[in-house]
C-alpha cells in the first residue's frame, strides 16, 4: 500500500468515527451562496489601485489598519518594478 493511500485511508475512518453522517452531509453540502467578488487585480501599486483593492474586502478597516502600516504605504512605489511587486491587498 502507498503512503498516500494509508494516510487517507487513516484519514477518512478517523473522519468517520468522530462524525455523524448527518454531520459530514452537511459538510459536504455544495455551496450555492453567493460567491466571493473578486478582487481587481494589476501590477500597479499606487495609492488608488490599492485602495480599490482594499474597499472588495469584507473587514477592510480592521485588516488594513494591521496589514498595511505607514512605512509600507509611504514606500509602496519601490516596488513597482519587483517581479513580485507588493502584497498590499
Amino acid at each position: 500500500m502507498s503512503t498516500a493511500f494509508q494516510r487517507a485511508s487513516l484519514y477518512l475512518s478517523e473522519l468517520l468515527r468522530s462524525h455523524a453522517p448527518e454531520q459530514l452531509l452537511e459538510r459536504l453540502r455544495p455551496r450555492l451562496e453567493e460567491p466571493a467578488g473578486k478582487i481587481p487585480s494589476g501590477s500597479e501599486i499606487d495609492e488608488a489601485a490599492v485602495e480599490a483593492r482594499w474597499q472588495r474586502l469584507p473587514e477592510a478597516a480592521t485588516g488594513k489598519a494591521l496589514l498595511l502600516d505607514p512605512c509600507t504605504r509611504e514606500h509602496m512605489g519601490r516596488y513597482a518594478r519587483n517581479i513580485e511587486n507588493a502584497v498590499l491587498a
